[in-house]
């Protein structure tokens, strides 16, 4: 009674204050807008100002419960709920809230957690491969091995060997047999991979060997405790006594010149491909780096038989025909990329317009000379210096011939984007550095020899320098360039102990390689632990800390099937590939994007890629899942 008496009063107070006039609109008690016809209530109280809500949901222009960023839509009010929709219309749904364990709105989840705060990543049942944990309980990939720096490899054809160069000193550091036939091999085409080893062709040996750069990483194959190897220029071991000397694969019949390696990044490190031409079989072969079989061959495009290859930096692998008096044929390229086995590499080849073939034959007339320069233009040698620009309309490619250059032995580009040209016949014979975008002779180193010598062989070292090989004479001479066009500082008759040196190719490791590697952790996860389920689960948020540094990724795929057994057939689903991705991702959004429902058995996939300067690394990874589940009595 008390209460009620009270209660009247208090009202009759606040409708004697409303009812006093003044220059204020009457007020009116109320609790929600409908109290207050074409009004809103504000703080118990009628407000003239109208309440706009489109959408029926309280939300509005003047409404009570505050503004609506969707008056369009009930669902979108402003403030998040979570209910997998963008509530408060920021473009996220379900943002910044959190409401279980998993940190996530998915009630009665579980949260599989590897890494920092979880299960360490080298429990049971992961999968590591090329890969390692540190003390700290990081994630990161196996920095492959450094590549052997400052060497140059220069064949001595005339008595079969090849001689190991340091670019800083000019030191002869040792001297090997390069095949079986000795003088009668003639070692002459070379091509160097990301470690250093260097692959040569024996001409009329007709073989090509491979020979390891650092001997602390030869075979000891006689297991005696130490790796026999040459030590020296003159120190010429024996044929097959020299451990350092990888492999010699025959190749009878073919009379291999052109040759190119490239590296193909795998588990735990790098697999080098080793392309070869073969000038009387006309075919292209592909043997496995690490021991020499034959993986594949199949025909040159159009029959044109290789003399040169050359790698850009795409995969894209450019054959120069051979020639035999007058120039016969034309350049080809071959998309190794795609061209990864017989099948794949024997379609018809495609002509000047088909940029998009496989293998293809371009408008080029044959020239047994080609450098690869900046931004993939080809430099020529027909006789004069031109350039093929592969970004130019049809018909535009080919360049005007250079008239400053009038007999091209070789040419080779450096990573500034110079060229420089061994020419037989300007002013004499010297070695024209070329400025690439003009195509004009901007300086001539002279060539110190007389009676005929010309350069031939060129290489760019790893510290820039150019190696011209000089046949007749048996020596180089190194030329660093300047920083000026016409600026150049010579030295001559450099290691004066080769024998009609027929050196052609890269007999350097690029500037600026660095071998890359690939490691792959891969966890199974059993969304019932042991038991059986008997709803389909749910996948919800995944996310990780990684620090993947620019020259490197991480790729996350996942596979889910209804038992171990099955999990090998099912297919993987690309979730997210960093960078661009970033965390999170919905991770049931991305199966049912791929038309996959998640059945018990999730196995989740982490792929690195990076070098030994750049590996990528993984602090954590969170998994937040729902699942009904039966255990067996």
């Amino acid at each position: 009674m008390h209460r009620r008496s009270a209660f009247v009063a208090a009202l009759l107070l606040v409708s004697s204050a409303c009812t006093v006039e003044d220059d204020r609109e009457e007020l009116v008690p109320c609790r929600v807008d409908r109290d207050c016809p074409g009004g809103s209530c504000r703080a118990g109280l009628c407000s003239p100002i109208p309440c706009i809500d489109a959408d029926a949901d309280g939300r509005g222009d003047g409404c009570s419960m505050g503004p609506d960023c969707d008056d369009g839509d009930p669902m979108q009010t402003g403030a998040e709920v979570c209910d997998g929709r963008d509530n408060d219309c920021d473009g996220d749904a379900d943002d910044g809230l959190v409401i279980t364990a998993c940190g996530s709105c998915m009630p009665g989840c579980t949260e599989l957690r590897l890494g920092a705060g979880g299960t360490p990543f080298d429990a049971p049942p992961a999968q590591l491969d090329g890969v390692s944990i540190g003390d700290d309980g990081v994630l990161s990939m196996e920095a492959p091995e450094p590549a052997a720096e400052h060497l140059i490899w220069i064949p001595s054809t005339g008595d079969g060997t090849i001689v190991k160069v340091d670019v800083r000193t000019f030191e002869p550091l040792a001297r090997y047999r390069t095949g079986p036939e000795a003088l009668l091999d003639e070692p002459s085409r070379t091509a160097v991979d990301v470690r250093g080893d260097v692959y040569v062709t024996n001409v009329h040996g007709e073989s090509v060997t491979r020979i390891a750069a650092r001997p602390a990483l030869c075979p000891d194959r006689d297991g005696d405790g130490a790796v026999r190897t040459s030590s020296g220029p003159d120190d010429v071991l024996p044929w097959g006594e020299d451990e350092c000397v990888l492999w010699n694969h025959p190749m009878p019949g073919a009379r291999p010149t052109a040759i190119a390696v490239r590296d193909q990044a795998i588990l735990g490190g790098y697999a080098p491909r080793v392309w070869v031409g073969g000038i009387d079989t006309e075919l292209v072969y592909q043997l496995d780096g690490d021991t020499g079989e034959e993986l594949f061959r199949f025909s040159t495009p159009e029959h044109q038989p290789p003399t040169v290859f050359a790698f850009d930096e795409h995969g894209q692998l450019f054959s120069a025909p051979h020639q035999t008096g007058i120039a016969r044929g034309f350049y080809a390229r071959i998309d190794t990329t795609r061209c990864v086995d017989e099948p794949s590499c024997v379609a018809a080849a495609c002509g000047p317009s088909g940029d998009d073939c496989v293998r293809q034959v371009l408008d080029i007339p044959g020239c047994s000379v080609i450098a690869i320069g900046l931004e993939g233009v080809l430099h020529l040698g027909c006789p004069y210096h031109t350039m093929w620009d592969p970004r130019a309309p049809l018909g535009r490619r080919l360049g005007e011939p250079n008239g400053e250059s009038s007999y091209v032995r070789n040419l080779v580009a450096d990573a500034r984007g110079n060229v420089f040209v061994a020419d037989a016949a300007i002013n004499g014979v010297g070695v024209v550095r070329v400025d690439p975008a003009t195509g004009e002779a901007v300086s001539v180193t002279p060539w110190p020899y007389a009676g005929g010598a010309e350069p031939q062989g060129l290489s760019v070292d790893d510290e820039g320098k150019v190696w011209a090989i000089n046949s007749a004479t048996g020596d180089a001479t190194v030329i660093a360039p300047g920083e000026a066009l016409d600026d150049n500082t010579v030295w001559s008759g450099v290691v004066p102990i080769l024998r009609r040196p027929d050196a052609w190719t890269d007999m350097t490791t690029r500037p600026g390689a660095t071998p890359r590697a690939r490691g792959l952790y891969r966890y199974r996860l059993d969304t019932c632990d042991g038991g059986v389920a008997t709803i389909t689960p749910e996948l919800g948020r995944l996310t990780w800390e990684a620090g993947i540094p620019v020259d490197a990724s991480m790729t996350v795929r996942v596979r889910t099937a209804a038992s171990q057994s099955a999990l090998a057939g099912a297919r993987w689903i690309l979730v997210a590939t960093i960078a661009p991705d970033a965390p999170p991702i919905d991770l049931g959004e991305v199966l049912a994007f791929r038309g996959e429902d998640p059945q018990q058995i999730v196995e989740l996939e982490l792929a690195l890629d990076g070098t030994a300067r750049a590996l990528p690394r993984v602090l954590s990874v969170r998994l937040a899942f729902r699942a009904g589940c039966e255990v067996p009595q």
